[in-house]
């Protein structure tokens, strides 16, 4: 059975390139461009694991994680962040802060498809 892949980010450009990275995997992946249409892909599809940037516009990724957690615990959390506009450091942070909030891994943008499927399979049990 394919996995159910739910992709959050602001910025439809890294949408794009990781869906493009998780080609090889047998999935169907879910798009949402921020995270109140993100909870309403959760609703309505079992998925099986959220991959999510962390720094968005309205609703971040650390409240994105902390719903995720408290009404679907069974899902897998990957957050990527690149700090915006704010940088390195800032990014940083927020990678610790998801972190502690529930996230299960986290990358720091830019990161290569290599280590985003190492993540990704470490998250969804495949190799």
């Amino acid at each position: 059975m394919n996995k159910q892949i739910l992709i959050v980010d602001d910025d439809p450009n890294i949408v794009d390139v990781l869906e493009g990275y998780l080609e090889d995997i047998p999935c169907h992946i879910h798009k949402a461009n921020n995270g109140k249409s993100a909870i309403e892909t959760l609703a309505q599809n079992s998925i099986d694991l959220l991959i999510t940037d962390v720094i968005m516009p309205d609703m971040n990724g650390i409240m994105l994680c902390e719903y995720t957690r408290k009404h679907f615990p069974q899902i897998k959390i990957l957050a990527c962040s690149g700090g915006g506009s704010s940088g390195k450091l800032v990014a940083s942070m927020a990678l610790d802060e998801i972190l502690d909030h529930g996230a299960h891994k986290a990358l720091m943008k830019p990161f290569t498809e290599e280590e985003f499927l190492r993540k990704v399979h470490i998250l969804l049990g495949v190799k």
